[in-house]
């Protein structure tokens, strides 16, 4: 099968896969004060809706930006390095934990519980939602999903990133115009809808 002639939405029949790429994603980018859910706190969430065009992820609506709460201040290197623009406008939010709920339902509207979470560090991001409460988790009742914030599948896009630098045989996507020194949540969304669009690119080369 030559996926370059998919039509959008275009079912395959493979095992009980309903299609190559989905057709709606919402690209997940969290900042933090370190990787642990139960120990660490949220500094910033980023969220941006996607739509498949023409086998490319296009930006839709406004994107979600929430600083939360935070009274603390840089206290390692990495910290200090990369997260202090962070710290300052968390020290200077109001938003606690059920305000960014709220925030998230509202802004998820009509996409909530139907579309897939993606993003490269996804797995980690959603824990820390789910922890603090910020996102609802997809359940089954009478072997049916209840649907949450989020479907209940998820796109990893490490495992994309993967299998296309084997195919090019390289680390293609560092010459994406992509600043490594930001670590913002808007821009790390938005970096890594520019590296999914060229891994998507690569493979159906």
């Amino acid at each position: 099968m030559n996926l370059k002639n998919l039509k959008l939405g275009q079912e395959i029949i493979i095992g009980e896969a309903e299609y190559f790429l989905p057709d709606k994603m919402v690209m997940v980018d969290l900042e933090m004060t370190g990787v642990q859910p139960k120990r660490d706190k949220i500094l910033q969430i980023a969220m941006i809706k996607l739509e498949l065009q023409n086998l490319q992820y296009i930006e839709v609506e406004k994107p979600l930006v929430i600083y939360m709460k935070n009274d603390g201040k840089p206290s390692n290197a990495f910290h200090k390095k990369f997260l202090s623009h962070i710290f300052e406008k968390c020290n200077q939010s109001d938003v606690t934990n059920e305000m960014a709920a709220k925030q998230i339902e509202d802004w998820m509207g009509d996409w909530a519980g139907k579309c897939i979470p993606v993003g490269d560090c996804v797995i980690t991001d959603l824990n820390f939602l789910s922890e603090n409460g910020l996102i609802k988790p997809n359940d089954i009742v009478d072997e049916k999903p209840v649907p949450g914030t989020f479907h209940y599948e998820i796109f990893d896009l490490n495992g994309v990133k993967c299998i296309a630098r084997q195919k090019a045989g390289s680390k293609f996507d560092k010459d994406l115009p992509l600043d490594e020194n930001i670590h913002d949540a808007l821009p790390d969304c938005r970096n890594q809808t520019l590296e999914l669009n060229a891994f998507i690119t690569k493979l159906l080369e």
